[in-house]
């Protein structure tokens, strides 16, 4: 979904076992909500750029099932 900041959010959920690890891999998309410009870049100011073995993609992480995201749409907060 797209945020009020122009931004698109992907929730990917993470696989079960035997590789529930996956989602706590910084080096790993699995159980992560990532975060990119509407032309697939990624935006300079995300939480992991720069930080060795994170993927700069990441926006927030250790998310096993994310089913979906929503706007808030009285204050803009990603759900």
């Amino acid at each position: 979904m797209f945020g009020r900041d122009g931004m698109i959010y992907m929730s990917i959920s993470a696989p079960g076992a035997p590789e529930v690890r996956r989602s706590q891999d910084p080096g790993d998309y699995a159980g992560r909500v990532v975060r990119l410009r509407d032309d697939g870049s990624i935006p300079p100011d995300n939480p992991f750029i720069g930080r060795p073995g994170y993927l700069p993609a990441i926006f927030t992480l250790g998310h096993r099932n994310g089913h979906g995201l929503a706007v808030n749409p009285e204050t803009g907060e990603v759900w």
